[in-house]
């Protein structure tokens, strides 16, 4: 039987959807939102589906604190797909991230059916649906929704239930149930989704070619920019994009404050490519893409900082996954604290 399609757009027919979502264990849940011009995305959307309705709800009928609780209740069973910039939007509008979360997208890829795929391609292939694609970029901010575009939301939650049953079928019959919650565990950490210029500065800009005075200057620019964005929520390239950065630079006095940690030591850069390749090659054998295991910030930190035995790389469940490039990772980090420890005096070249 296919469930109704309940638009909601007041307070009043809010107040009847959470007398219709009481009690559920599970829901289906997607957004639709817009983040043209912002740092943080601007939620126009959400949708909810549980067993006996799908509900598309319009922001200006929320009732923030109970989603915050609703969000948070780890007795409900999330399900997303592609939840990262899902549960960023959520990250913006309440300062928590939901908890109890299934992604889709995730334990797709951990049963072998490849990395990135789509959610129409999942309904495809798993439950022989063919979803209408048209109003994928559609205008979300724009008011009144068309009502083909409210269906097409509404579609966007209403097969992710199913989707989640037979996906946890095949987790269990590769025994990757832990891996799928392990992962999941990273989705729900707060952590997540704070953003750090040298998150940003390690990924997208430096190169190892850089000498230390103009990686140092580059990376203060790139830190004011990613402050000034995050606090008057506005879009980095609304500032200045990353590929115009050489030309702002031209002129530019060498910066007198402080180089960071990170900067300061000879061949880091190649160190942290060495170390990607090592933990990309084994992951790849798994079957496992390396973004959902580690992040720069873990490298790096596994680098700069003497012990390692505190980095989340060798003290949690990663460790399982890494082990067997464990004592190449351990090496690379030896030559490099080496280099470190000669290049302390003067030697300006960082690449």
């Amino acid at each position: 039987m296919q469930r109704p399609l309940i638009y909601i757009q007041t307070t009043d027919a809010f107040r009847k959807f959470k007398d219709g979502v009481k009690g559920c264990a599970l829901v289906g849940i997607d957004t639709e939102f817009d983040r043209t011009c912002t740092y943080w995305p601007d939620l126009c959307l959400l949708q909810i589906a549980t067993s006996k309705a799908v509900f598309v709800i319009e922001p200006s009928a929320f009732d923030l604190p109970w989603l915050t609780n609703f969000m948070a209740d780890k007795t409900v069973t999330k399900i997303f797909h592609s939840c990262r910039q899902d549960l960023e939007a959520f990250y913006a509008l309440f300062g928590t991230i939901p908890q109890n979360v299934f992604d889709t997208q995730v334990a797709a890829v951990l049963v072998d059916m490849g990395d990135q795929i789509s959610y129409a391609d999942l309904c495809q292939q798993l439950l022989q649906v063919n979803l209408c694609k048209d109003f994928q970029f559609s205008n979300w901010a724009a008011r009144p929704l068309s009502s083909q575009q409210i269906s097409y939301a509404a579609d966007d939650a209403r097969y992710l239930m199913v989707l989640h049953q037979t996906l946890t079928d095949q987790l269990a019959a590769t025994g990757r149930q832990e891996l799928m919650r392990n992962i999941m565990g990273i989705y729900e950490d707060l952590g997540t989704y704070k953003k750090n210029a040298r998150r940003y500065f390690m990924n997208k800009i430096y190169q190892p070619s850089m000498t230390l005075d103009y990686a140092c200057a580059l990376y203060q620019l790139t830190e004011w920019r990613e402050q000034y964005c995050q606090t008057h929520n506005i879009m980095r390239r609304l500032v200045f994009e990353d590929k115009d950065i050489d030309r702002i630079m031209q002129g530019r006095e060498t910066s007198t404050q402080e180089i960071p940690v990170f900067l300061k030591v000879k061949h880091i850069g190649h160190s942290i490519k060495t170390m990607n390749t090592k933990i990309k090659r084994t992951l790849a054998s798994l079957k496992i893409p390396m973004h959902y295991v580690t992040t720069q910030d873990m490298i790096i930190d596994f680098l700069l900082y003497p012990s390692h035995e505190e980095n989340p790389l060798f003290n949690t469940w990663r460790y399982k996954l890494i082990e067997s490039c464990a004592d190449k990772l351990l090496m690379i980090k030896s030559k490099f604290q080496a280099e470190q420890n000669q290049g302390k005096n003067g030697n300006k070249d960082i690449g």
